[in-house]
């Protein structure tokens, strides 16, 4: 059989490869193919060059089309098919360059096809790349371009509440939550990221894991590994309150030679701020002294560097003032404690304590303590151990040993004790004016802490109180310390755990020593995606930072809305869109290892996930959603950010309810997730040019449940339909030229702005009293005409075209020209005048300026479509600021 006989038979059977999709098979028989092809034949290269674009691999599918072209000149037996391919591959190489960025190489590809193409086409091609290469030439540095992104295009909606909630102490059990191979690796760093770190009892007990780990695997030489904590959490009293502790178990530490009552001092003021809602004065003079260390510490330290609080604690420039501030409204001189009475915390305790015991089945004491606990439950303060009692409380020993009655131990303890500062947050107990939170029973302590008590060696005195088993933990912390303190890093990361994650994994992170971890073995994500987007937040964003070891680890946990879910399916079907467990492993590279908890509830516990490969990309072509189900799936996820459904006006149930808390910006970080998996990116491209073209066909919908039913997103029985997203697309394409410059493809479309057409606009609004279901109202901003079309009651609704309320012509007209919707945006000030910005194209906002007889705006709510400012406003009070191409910051006068 010669050769061309055999190049065709390969040709043949990689076209049918093709058509069934296993275009992996199909490149390795079309190379075939090639390497038996005559000197002429350019038709195996074309295929190709067809099979590695369609799988996203664009450089080579470039270079096979270079080999075809170059072959056509030579082909006298096939004219007409080299003819046809001289006219088809040059869009083809084209669109590999524009797609891979390469935009110099693209410009010499489009000069070359444009006798060719037809003019629309030409157009739309050459705008396209006009467009692209002013984005990257006006954001040459990536970095500083990605610390600009996040600082200007907020990924979550605004929400009423401007102050976050404050919770800080934890109910976690601590476990072993390190792989053992990489506890036993003795020879390997370990690094940890924890979100939401909280009351540090996850840090705690991984020290003591360690060190105990290391101390039984060694050998005669030293341990060298290091050991790197990345610890996040968005307040900055939680920080506070970390460093105030790790000051003094560092102290414990060092000073070996303390005197026996000096260290038990110093446990019991640990004891005390850890778990006590109350504490003595002793314990306030003693913080009082610890702070004042810390704030000098921190304001004296060189403004360009990390700030070394302790040996292996880091404090970076930008978060020292945040942390300062808590630290000084915690010192006895300050304002804030005198505001929260001993009285009414320990009235709010006792009601905390209560509802706490109600939801555990088992409320047993720790060995030794169930005198202890059973006052407690009366007057709930913690007793010191009794040498303390005799320095500093004699007082109250006298009515302890006296079995005095409760109304006397809380006479005196309103007396002469204080709430413990610790507690308490300027901005949600301040200025918000929220109560303490009590509702946790320090002597669930014991059984929190059980694995790691359970490690220390048996005997030694009988524990008579809690004190002595909480202190038994902290001991073993303090030796675990001791011997690796010199190893230890601990940093601490102020902000939203999903900014932060992004900074760590990209570098943004000024002064950050460049050593430090980009991934980590363990990711300890606590139940923060309860408010950042659940799922979707641990799959394209936290997912990232893992170390590429099938025992790295990211654990997370559902504690907010946990009655709402009947199953892990439900959950993702909400925040992922996805229909079962196979969907999802096609749309996230991790996998669900780890036993399953035997919980009452489905997302009870923790979940752990790891990599399911360890080579990029994480998926072969045969691995990922076929095209069309990936288009639906995009579809569907734009719709839920765009058009969230609302829940009752008569739902107050937070616990039953999702918050649509992400934006639009997050349509474009699925989209970059997506490519990393292996999607390729003109499959992406083509989505998100359909939504800029206001050209959108498919059988997804808006979502008609809240949370999204599965039965809703498994019904494919919807026709193919055009959606109209109109009034997304001045955001849409405003955003699209914002997250240019880091997408993994370039936008074909005609509706996209230049760079230098994107402002940032403010205006300052009127607010409406807060309405019903106030705990968070995240807000979506409309600018619309009313010569069209007053929004009223159903304003939802009439956004969405699929809706049976929204056929009229009137409303049709409002939707394509008459309406802007704005979902990323920032709103500043509190009461009745807030100020919204936002980044827009100038066009379309020059347009609402110049015609403000008859255009306004107005802000609602997102959960239950309630409009929150006053209606109408005057749009001809819109101030347009300073471009995002040149970072100038001078407000413009915008022509009437």
């Amino acid at each position: 059989m010669n050769g061309v006989h055999t190049a065709q038979q390969l040709r043949e059977k990689g076209n049918a490869l093709y058509k069934k999709g296993k275009l992996t098979e199909a490149i390795k028989t079309y190379q075939d193919a090639a390497r038996h092809a005559g000197n002429d034949d350019c038709l195996p290269w074309s295929n190709l060059s067809a099979a590695y674009f369609e799988t996203g691999q664009y450089e080579q599918a470039a270079t096979s089309a270079l080999r075809a072209l170059a072959l056509c000149s030579r082909s006298d037996n096939n004219r007409r098919e080299a003819a046809s391919l001289e006219k088809k591959l040059p869009p083809r190489v084209f669109r590999a360059y524009l797609h891979t960025h390469q935009y110099a190489m693209a410009r010499q590809w489009l000069k070359r096809y444009e006798t060719a193409a037809a003019p629309d086409e030409l157009h739309q091609y050459r705008s396209s790349l006009d467009r692209a290469e002013a984005v990257w030439k006006a954001t040459p540095d990536e970095k500083r371009f990605r610390r600009d992104l996040e600082a200007e295009a907020p990924r979550y909606r605004p929400q009423y509440d401007v102050h976050y909630e404050f919770y800080n102490v934890g109910h976690d059990e601590i476990t072993d939550i390190l792989d053992f191979s990489v506890l036993s690796d003795l020879k390997r760093d370990i690094s940890v990221f924890f979100a939401g770190v909280g009351d540090a009892r996850h840090f705690y007990g991984q020290l003591v894991t360690l060190d105990m780990t290391s101390e039984r695997m060694a050998t005669s030489s030293p341990v060298k590994r290091q050991y790197h904590f990345s610890m996040n959490d968005r307040k900055a009293s939680t920080f506070a309150r970390n460093i105030v502790l790790f000051a003094l178990l560092d102290e414990l530490a060092i000073s070996k030679d303390m005197p026996q009552a000096q260290r038990t001092e110093l446990y019991t003021v640990v004891y005390f701020l850890y778990l006590g809602a109350i504490i003595p004065h002793f314990v306030v003079a003693r913080l009082d002294g610890v702070i004042d260390m810390i704030i000098e510490r921190l304001e004296n330290s060189d403004s360009g560097t990390a700030t070394v609080v302790l040996p292996w604690v880091q404090v970076y420039p930008s978060d020292r003032p945040e942390i300062v501030r808590a630290l000084k409204s915690w010192k006895s001189d300050g304002s804030l404690t005198p505001q929260f009475s001993a009285a009414r915390t320990i009235e709010l305790a006792v009601m905390g304590l209560r509802m706490h015991r109600a939801m555990i089945s088992e409320n047993r004491a720790p060995p030794g303590c169930q005198k202890e606990m059973d006052t407690f439950s009366e007057v709930p303060f913690l007793q010191p151990p009794r040498s303390m009692l005799k320095e500093h409380e004699p007082e109250l020993l006298k009515l302890l040993d006296g079995a005095a009655s409760v109304q006397k131990l809380k006479s005196y303890l309103t007396a002469n004790w204080t709430t413990n500062p610790t507690l308490l947050d300027e901005d949600w107990h301040g200025k918000v004016g929220c109560e303490v939170y009590t509702g946790w029973d320090p002597f669930a302590a014991y059984q929190h802490f059980h694995q790691i008590l359970s490690l220390q060696e048996k005997g030694g005195p009988q524990k008579t109180k809690l004190f002595d088993h909480v202190s038994s933990f902290f001991r073993m912390v303090v030796v675990a310390l001791r011997r690796i303190r010199g190893r230890l890093t601990a940093e601490f990361l102020l902000g939203d755990a999903a900014s932060v994650i992004d900074a760590v994994r990209h570098g943004l992170i000024e002064n950050r020593d460049a050593t430090a971890p980009a991934a980590f073995d363990m990711v300890h994500l606590s139940n923060v995606p309860d408010y950042i987007g659940g799922s979707f937040f641990t799959f394209t964003t936290a997912g990232k930072i893992l170390k590429n070891s099938q025992a790295a680890k990211l654990n997370t946990t559902c504690l907010r809305n946990t009655s709402l879910w009947k199953s892990q399916e439900e959950f993702h079907c909400e925040y992922m869109a996805v229909s079962d467990t196979k969907m999802l492993s096609r749309v996230t590279e991790l996998q669900q290892t780890g036993k399953e908890g035997d919980y009452p509830l489905a997302m009870t516990g923790y979940m752990e996930w790891r990599r399911r490969r360890l080579v990029a990309p994480a998926f072969q072509y045969e691995d990922l959603l076929p095209r069309a189900d990936l288009t639906r799936f995009l579809y569907i996820h734009f719709f839920k950010l765009a058009l969230p459904y609302g829940r009752s006006l008569s739902d107050n149930d937070m616990r039953n309810y999702v918050q649509p808390s992400l934006n639009l910006t997050c349509f474009f970080r699925l989209l970059i997730h997506l490519h990393e998996l292996g999607y390729p990116a003109h499959w992406l491209a083509d989505v998100l040019s359909n939504i800029l073209d206001n050209h959108v066909v498919t059988t997804a919908r808006p979502p008609r449940s809240h949370p999204l039913r599965l039965q809703e997103l498994s019904d494919h029985s919807n026709s193919p339909a055009e959606v109209c997203v109109g009034p997304f697309v001045s955001e849409m394409s405003t955003l699209t030229v914002l997250f240019q410059r880091i997408l993994p493809f370039t936008p074909v479309s005609n509706a996209l702005p230049s760079v230098d057409m994107i402002h940032q606009y403010s205006m300052q609004l009127n607010w409406l009293e807060l309405p019903k279901n106030n705990e968070t109202a995240s807000m979506v901003l409309f600018f619309f005409d009313l010569e069209i079309h007053s929004p009223g009651n159903r304003i939802r609704d009439e956004l969405d075209s699929s809706s049976s309320a929204s056929g009229s012509n009137t409303l049709k007209q409002f939707r394509e020209n008459g309406c802007v919707v704005i979902t990323s945006f920032v709103c500043t000030g509190r009461r009745n005048i807030r100020t919204v910005k936002f980044w827009m194209r100038e066009d379309v906002m020059d347009r609402i300026h110049q015609q403000h007889q008859h255009w306004t705006c107005a802000v609602w709510r997102a959960d239950d479509w309630q409009r929150l400012t006053t209606f109408p406003e005057d749009v001809s009070l819109l101030v347009k600021g300073r471009k995002w191409a040149d970072g100038k910051y001078d407000d413009i006068e915008m022509d009437m």
